[in-house]
């Protein structure tokens, strides 16, 4: 099995290193002027890799139609902390630049590694015949990838809020907007609970959410409620 994940493993990175347009979303993301849309940028070509290598892999793993748990686990925890990892660094550095550009001396706060998500990804895939969901497990791949940079932007506004700053979280629609994106889409003040709503991604979202720090300080505390945005 290790032979297996190896393979996978170097087919990943040969995708990601022959990736054009991820290595010019890495200049952007390692340069001065980065903003949260290149890394989300990122994060999404990046899980799109995992997710073809995944692709190209499980069918000639499965048994009955199904992957076995210790295979799928294996993979996953691997594969997934190893997304985690590139996407997270990347989410440091971008935060760290739109830090010192605020004037802000706080350090980056590195994302949550969310394994949960992992652990239901895993289920996800060996509870059903693998066929019948590889196109949604697949694009929850990259949704996994994605959350890394939300997670990113919820937990250094809410440690700016905490050191007395004032967040402001702006979402905006990317493409075709479903009716779910248009009701996120917005600027909103940081709360404590945007994670239920604002933060939310349905599979295939490209919208952008972006948090540009400031030193500005809490002078009014506006309570974020469910659909009702920061008045423009």
């Amino acid at each position: 099995m290790t032979e297996v994940l190896e393979s996978i493993q170097q087919s990943w990175n040969d995708k990601l290193n022959n990736n054009k347009k991820i290595a010019k979303i890495l200049k952007a993301v390692q340069g001065e002027n980065a903003v949260y849309p290149d890394v989300e940028e990122l994060s999404y070509e990046i899980g799109q890799e995992l997710a073809n290598t995944y692709k190209e892999y499980f069918p000639q793993l499965l048994k009955d139609g199904y992957m076995p748990e210790d295979i799928a686990r294996e993979i996953l925890e691997s594969t997934l902390k190893s997304d985690y990892d590139i996407v997270s660094d990347a989410a440091v550095d971008v935060q760290t630049v739109l830090n010192t550009k605020a004037g802000i001396g706080l350090n980056a706060v590195r994302p949550e590694y969310d394994i949960d998500r992992v652990e239901g990804l895993i289920k996800y895939l060996i509870e059903n015949e693998y066929l019948n969901i590889e196109l949604s497990f697949l694009e929850s791949v990259v949704n996994y990838s994605q959350h890394t940079v939300d997670q990113s932007i919820s937990d250094n506004a809410e440690f700016h809020k905490n050191a007395g700053f004032q967040p402001i979280i702006v979402r905006k629609l990317v493409g075709g907007a479903c009716e779910f994106c248009k009701q996120r889409a917005g600027t909103w003040d940081y709360s404590d609970d945007m994670s239920n709503f604002v933060f939310e991604r349905h599979l295939n979202c490209k919208c952008t959410i972006q948090y540009i720090p400031s030193k500005q300080k809490i002078v009014l505390i506006r309570n974020y409620k469910k659909g009702k945005k920061k008045k423009q």
